[in-house]
This record gives structure tokens, C-alpha cells and sequence, in this order.
């Protein structure tokens, strides 16, 4: 029996005792249920989910490989170890500050998804380059000072091209490859800190509050920012900023390296002159607003921003029509001529292509759409509306065209060319996962209507106008 407990009135700790375990009953029970609510409705749901999972594998390789002593060995305690990032804490600090100064509005389940979502990345990729690769290339290679360094830079490299990925996720290759470079030296910092601090919680902090303070200011956006078109100008200037912020946390890692033991029996190195001015002259130059001097660079990125309309839950209804090939008929009568005309226009889907053919005529065009999802026929009244979408996993484009009517119907070869050259307007969306029409009381009127995989509904409205739609509970 232990006798070193400190003795408690047992009345007092019995009581104590039942509002723990109701306290750790409510939590196992509400973060299952606030997980998953992030990842069916809440922005980054299947992300997080990803990075979840993700984790749980790295977890079992680091178990398998008998790396379980990276959670218990510590040379450092945590707010120490943080310390060591202080570079990195000033650029979240500014980060943060701006981000959050440019909400609008505060969703705090997006906000909550994205707090997990940050917090598991960095579980993930931490436990991955620095609890894994680089304590197996130190052991593996041994702890020469030339091997620790190595060690750091090339778990760092590995870091720095799992982001490669993200050309698969709608960004430009060059972009990508600018992400890659700064990552590799984000990676040299948090492996300098671990190697330094042994404490593989700093660096998940660290990382995890470093992803959340670029991503805050996005929580509110249904589909983030994208970049447009390269000129010479904004390659340029990219290319420099990349550098500096490369060069800004290699300073950060040196400063950290520099006075600490690298296994070797000579005495540590004091003089940090050098590593400190540097690490000052970079982060002063990218405070400089450069991109001012570069033209065309407001124009270069691209964010999306969709106007609400807030509509009473009990007020409309969505229907989802389901087909792959749509028959539009009319017949029209000449007044004073005694003649009629058949009008029979098919639209037929097959794969990446819908064929709209003339059934009079036989004469036909093809509509070819890279990751054509479906399309949509709407009749109102006399008018139809063609609505084709396009899903590449990540995003959607909304074709549309309100060309057809009854009265310009015509079987003329040109009518179909004239059918094809009116889907000249789109509208760009997050994922959709699937489209209908909207149908409100006391109006006729069949709205096209498309629901995000997130979930956000979308709608036209009579001038093909895209709103976002919000529920009003009042």
C-alpha cells in the first residue's frame, strides 16, 4: 500500500470524485459529437478527417518502430521549448492580429473545425518528421554533428514535399513549389527546437498555432482564395519573398543550433553576431510592403465572395431531379399561314460530354466539359434553363445558359452553334455535391439550386444573380 498520498477528508474527495467523472463523461460523449459535426458541416470536414486518421497511422509506425520514448523524453519543459520559437511566435502574432482584425463575422463551428483541424495537422506531421524520420536518421547515421544536421535537413526536406500535393488541390505548380521551399525551412526550425528541446509537444504547438494563424482569416470564406495569372513582375517578387522568409527561419534554426550541444566535446558556440542581424535584416524586409511596386499584384489573387439571401426554412422546397439525357418538345403554330413547326431537341450525357442533338435535323453540337458532375434541364414557362456543373474534388464550375425559349426555338444549322456559344458566363464554387431546383410559396418561378458538400446551398435567382442561401429563424 502507497503511504506517500497526503491524507484527504475522504467525504470531500468522494464528492470531487463525482464531478470528475461527470466532467470527462460530458467530454467523451461532446467531442465525438463536435468532431463529427465538423467534419459533416463545418469547412475543412474532410480534411479533418484526413488528418486524423493520418495521425492515428503515424502513431502506430512510431509504436511499431519502439518510438514511444519521444512522448516521455524531455530535455526541456514545454514553455521553454516553445521559447525557443520565438522568430516563429512573432510571424503568428502578426498573423493572428491581421487575420482576425479582417473578420467580418464570427462562425464559431467553422472556428472549432478548424482548431482541430490545425491541432491534428500538427499531431501528424510532427509526430511523422520529427518523432519519427528524424530520431531514425540520427540513429541510424549516427549523432555526429554533421549527421545531426543532416538528420534535421533531410526529415526537413521530406516535410517540406509532402506540400507537393497541393498542386493536386487547385494550386499552381509554381505557387506549389514556392510552398515546398518555405516548408523545407519551417521543418529545419522545428527540428532545431525538437532536436534542442526533446519535447515533440512544442513543435505540434507550434505548428499547429502556426497553420491556424495563416488560416483563421479564411473561416468565413465558403470557398478560399485562389491565385490568377503569372507575369514576369509577380514571379519576380514571389521569388524574393519566398527567399526571405526561407532565409528568416534558417536564421531561426541557426540561432537555436548555434548554442546548443551538437554531441561534440569542444564548447558551445556563444558568438551570435552574425544569425541575430540576420535574423532582423529579414524579418524588416518582409515587413516592407513590396508587392506595392509590382504591378498587377492586387489583381492576382482571387477570393470569392457570395452575396446572402436569407430565406424561412418553411418557405421553399428543393427538388433534385436525377437523368442523363433530356427531350425538350414544342410545336408551334404560324398564325395566317395555317403551318406548324415541330421543334425536338435532345440532350444526351456521356462522360465529359453532353450531345445537344436537332431530332428534325439530325444535325448536333457536343458541350465538353473537363469532370462534368451532371446537368439540369429547368422549365419555366416558356423559357428553359441548361445548367451543367463540373467537380474536380475540390471545386465546381457552374455553367448556365437561358438561351432556349418557345418562341426563338428554330430548326435552322445555327440555332445548336447559337445554343453552344450562349454558356459563355460561369460562376466558380466550392464542391457541390449535388443540383436541383428551388421551388418558393406564392412564386412559379423554378430556381437553379446547388448544395456544397460543406454544406452551403446556392442559388440563381431570375437574372442568373448566384446567392448563397442562409436560413432566417425569425
Amino acid at each position: 500500500m502507497r503511504k506517500n498520498k497526503k491524507k484527504r477528508n475522504i467525504y470531500w474527495y468522494f464528492i470531487s470524485m463525482i464531478f470528475v467523472f461527470i466532467f470527462v463523461d460530458i467530454l467523451c460523449q461532446s467531442i465525438p459529437s463536435l468532431i463529427a459535426y465538423g467534419i459533416n458541416y463545418s469547412k475543412y470536414g474532410s480534411e479533418l478527417l484526413f488528418e486524423i486518421l493520418f495521425a492515428f497511422v503515424i502513431l502506430i509506425v512510431m509504436l511499431l518502430f519502439k518510438n514511444s520514448y519521444v512522448f516521455t523524453e524531455k530535455k526541456m519543459k514545454f514553455k521553454d521549448s516553445v521559447l525557443l520559437g520565438i522568430p516563429m511566435l512573432v510571424i503568428i502574432g502578426i498573423s493572428l492580429y491581421g487575420n482576425i482584425m479582417s473578420l467580418s463575422e464570427f462562425n464559431i463551428f467553422n472556428f472549432i473545425n478548424l482548431l482541430l483541424y490545425c491541432t491534428f495537422i500538427g499531431i501528424a506531421e510532427e509526430f511523422l518528421c520529427r518523432g519519427w524520420l528524424q530520431n531514425e536518421f540520427i540513429e541510424r547515421f549516427g549523432d555526429t554533428k554533421k549527421n545531426i544536421i543532416l538528420s534535421i535537413i533531410f526529415s526537413a526536406t521530406i516535410f517540406g514535399f509532402m506540400h507537393i500535393t497541393n498542386v493536386f488541390a487547385g494550386l499552381g505548380l509554381f505557387e506549389t513549389l514556392m510552398q515546398v521551399l518555405q516548408a523545407t525551412s519551417i521543418g529545419v526550425l522545428f527540428g532545431s527546437i525538437y532536436y534542442r528541446s526533446k519535447n515533440i509537444w512544442s513543435v505540434v504547438f507550434l505548428h499547429g498555432l502556426y497553420d491556424f494563424s495563416l488560416m483563421i482569416g479564411d473561416i468565413n470564406l465558403v470557398k478560399d482564395c485562389t491565385v490568377g495569372t503569372l507575369t514576369t513582375g509577380i514571379t519576380v517578387y514571389t521569388i524574393f519573398v519566398s527567399m526571405l522568409i526561407t532565409l528568416y527561419y534558417i536564421f531561426s534554426a541557426l540561432l537555436v543550433l548555434r548554442t546548443t550541444d551538437l554531441k561534440e566535446k569542444n564548447k558551445e558556440i556563444k558568438d551570435n553576431k552574425f544569425v541575430v542581424i540576420g535574423l532582423i535584416t529579414t524579418f524588416i524586409l518582409m515587413m516592407l510592403p513590396f508587392n506595392l511596386f509590382v504591378e498587377g499584384y492586387d489583381e492576382y489573387q482571387k477570393c470569392y465572395d457570395y452575396e446572402t439571401k436569407l430565406v424561412k426554412s418553411y418557405d421553399y422546397e428543393i427538388h433534385y431531379p436525377n437523368y442523363n439525357s433530356y427531350v425538350i418538345k414544342n410545336e408551334r403554330t404560324y398564325e395566317g399561314i395555317d403551318e406548324t413547326e415541330l421543334f425536338e431537341f435532345s440532350f444526351v450525357r456521356n462522360d465529359d460530354v453532353i450531345t445537344v442533338t436537332n431530332r428534325n435535323t439530325k444535325d448536333s453540337i457536343k458541350l465538353e466539359y473537363k469532370y462534368l458532375k451532371n446537368f439540369i434541364v429547368i422549365k419555366n414557362a416558356k423559357t428553359y434553363l441548361l445548367v451543367l456543373y463540373t467537380n474536380d474534388g475540390i471545386s465546381s464550375n457552374v455553367y448556365y445558359s437561358n438561351f432556349i425559349s418557345d418562341n426563338n426555338m428554330s430548326n435552322d444549322k445555327g440555332y445548336l452553334n447559337e445554343i453552344k456559344d450562349s454558356f459563355n458566363d460561369y460562376y466558380e464554387l466550392p464542391s457541390i455535391a449535388s443540383a436541383g431546383y428551388i421551388t418558393f410559396k406564392n412564386d412559379d418561378y423554378k430556381y437553379p439550386y446547388f448544395l456544397g458538400s460543406t454544406p452551403n446551398g446556392f442559388m440563381l435567382d431570375m437574372n442568373n444573380k448566384l446567392y448563397i442561401l442562409e436560413s432566417d429563424s425569425n
